[in-house]
């Protein structure tokens, strides 16, 4: 019985900044970067001072309004990223030894504009390097980066300065006292009135917050073109071509708060009176100053522009250097499904038993022509083994062209570390296909199932009395099922025999019973069930065991006294249950 697990084909877009996104997830061996530079943060604009508080008046007189706090300072603007370099790359040789050309040139195009028409012929190329590279033993990738470096972020604009507080008013002048006399009868003057206190100063004006500096704006991308005669060696090399990172402009500075008025002065003393006149009254006091306007607040710097994505090519060349095919991204070998059957074909994957893989569909789902020389596997996990040499050399294949591997791979299930004890054994285990190309993986290609790992026949319940006076009978049932699709026991065209091996105390005896459920009573003492019919697929049997208690064991407490039952499939033991 076989399992068919198929996938949805993976949809891969071929933009410059999908490609470039997608080089980031891989492992990487060696980096050359071309990118360009990232601009730096703008510097904050400084605050603005404080306003002098105002001076208090003199007697009498009005307080001085308090000076105005000044403007703060505004921020800088962030740089902007250089654009990255441009460059043609050329690669040469094998994964053992990778030889790397890169020459890097200044294009005419306008830089505005993302474009991938650049005449490569044309370019005017400059600060040739070579690299050589071992990656035989690598499973990394060399990344290119030309990447366009990020715009600073734009200063903040500085806080403005807090106005002065008006000064207070002047006490007022106090009155003069009243005149005194010296004639009998006669009255003396009245004490003249205090003067009023004076007027508050007016609070000073808070200054303005500065303006936060613009965000740098970010470099454009590089454009790049990958050239080799064996197209293979586009899977050693990703390109990351992003346009940088643009960045904010500066937040504006807060406004200055305004200064408080001045407080009124206290009003005068009434003078005091001469002999028998009256007292002058106190004079009033002066009125509060006004408080000062609040500053405004700086503006926002702007944030900076975009710039454009670079671009990506990959340019197959024949042999005089002429260019046969191009293309915006490389090729991509993806898996669509596969067909899993078990060694006998009963639908139970068995530990210590083969399953086999078929039909493996898979596509060319890239951009370019896949070149022959692709490996496709199903390698070796915790549970699962394979041949390494298990294989299969895939061809070539045109884009968007979906093939049919004819390859048949043998996968073995690891057999039981442990006996399962009480419980059947039953493990998870998961099964993944692989393409690889110069032992680089193919992200797409990786398509895995989950199988169940156990045995098919099965114990599922056990009736045994739980308490047995002396010298008393008993019945043991057993109930086991075949989980498979194919018979088992003794029966044409049989999967396996299955047999019982019951083992007690020595306190407890096994008796005949009937020929329905005929089992051996071995000189050990224990008792043998062999299966003497065929177990159809997908049922449920019993068995039974009648057993006895010595009269011995008056003095032993029944439940302490063990018992086994172990079940055999094809001679082997795969399951006991005990107390």
């Amino acid at each position: 019985m076989s399992i068919v697990t198929e996938v949805e084909l993976p949809n891969f877009p071929f933009d410059v900044y999908n490609v470039s996104t997608r080089s980031l997830v891989k492992p990487v061996d060696h980096v050359i970067s071309i990118s360009g530079k990232s601009g730096s943060d703008g510097c904050s604009g400084t605050s603005g001072s404080c306003g002098i508080p105002g001076p208090c008046g003199a007697t009498g007189g009005c307080g001085s309004t308090g000076g105005n706090g000044s403007n703060g300072f505004h921020g800088h603007s962030g740089r902007s990223g250089t654009n990255a370099q441009h460059a043609l790359i050329w690669l040469e040789g094998t994964i053992e030894n990778l030889n790397l050309q890169l020459a890097t040139f200044h294009n005419s195009n306008n830089p505005s504009k993302e474009s991938t028409d650049i005449d490569w012929n044309l370019a005017q190329l400059h600060d040739d390097v070579n690299y050589d590279f071992q990656l035989a033993k690598s499973k990394g990738i060399i990344l290119l980066k030309a990447v366009g470096g990020d715009g600073g972020n734009g200063g903040k604009g500085g806080n403005g300065g807090i106005g002065g507080d008006g000064g207070s008013g002047g006490h007022g002048y106090d009155g003069a006292c009243g005149s005194s006399t010296y004639m009998q009868g006669a009255n003396g003057g009245n004490g003249s009135d205090g003067g009023p206190g004076g007027r508050g100063g007016d609070g000073g004006d808070g200054g303005n917050g500065g303006s936060g500096g613009n965000g740098g704006n970010a470099g454009a991308g590089g454009h790049v073109q990958v050239r080799s005669r064996d197209s293979r060696l586009f899977m050693l090399i990703e390109l990351d071509c992003r346009a940088g990172t643009k960045d904010e402009g500066g937040h504006g500075g807060s406004s200055g708060q305004y200064g408080s008025g001045g407080f009124g002065g206290a009003g005068g003393s009434g003078g005091p009176d001469g002999c028998s006149g009256i007292s002058g009254s106190n004079g009033s006091s002066g009125s509060r100053g006004r408080n000062g306007s609040s500053g405004i607040s700086g503006f926002n710097g702007r944030n900076s522009r975009a710039a454009m994505n670079g671009s990506i090519q990959y340019a197959v060349v024949d042999i005089d250097g002429n260019i046969i095919e191009t293309s915006s991204d490389k090729y991509h070998a993806s898996v669509i499904c596969y067909t899993i059957t078990d060694q006998n074909n009963d639908g139970i994957y068995e530990p210590n038993s083969d399953f086999h893989i078929t039909n493996v569909k898979w596509a060319n789902n890239g951009a370019m022509t896949l070149p022959s020389g692709s490996l496709l596997s199903f390698p070796s996990t915790e549970y699962i083994s394979t041949d390494i040499k298990d294989v299969s050399v895939l061809t070539g294949a045109n884009i968007n062209q979906v093939l049919l591997d004819s390859h048949r791979f043998k996968c073995h299930l690891n057999g039981t570390s442990a006996l399962s004890i009480n419980q059947p054994y039953i493990q998870s285990v998961k099964i993944t296909s692989q393409i690889n190309l110069l032992n680089r993986l193919f992200n797409g290609s990786e398509v895995s199932i989950m199988l169940t790992c156990q045995y098919p026949i099965q114990i599922k319940n056990i009736e045994i009395p739980t308490l047995l006076a002396p010298n008393e009978h008993a019945v043991v049932t057993v109930e086991f099922t075949n989980l498979s699709t194919r018979s088992y026991g003794l029966c044409q065209d049989s999967a396996g025999s299955v047999e019982f091996i019951f083992s007690t105390h020595s306190l407890i005896k096994f008796l005949p019973m009937n020929e329905k459920y005929d089992y051996q009573i071995m000189p050990d003492g224990r008792a043998y069930y062999k299966i003497n019919k065929e177990i159809s697929p997908k049922s449920t049997e019993l068995i039974k065991f009648k057993i006895t208690s010595h009269d011995k064991s008056v003095n032993h407490y029944y439940k302490s006294l063990f018992w086994d039952i172990d079940l055999l499939l094809r001679d082997t033991q795969i399951e006991k249950r005990r107390n």
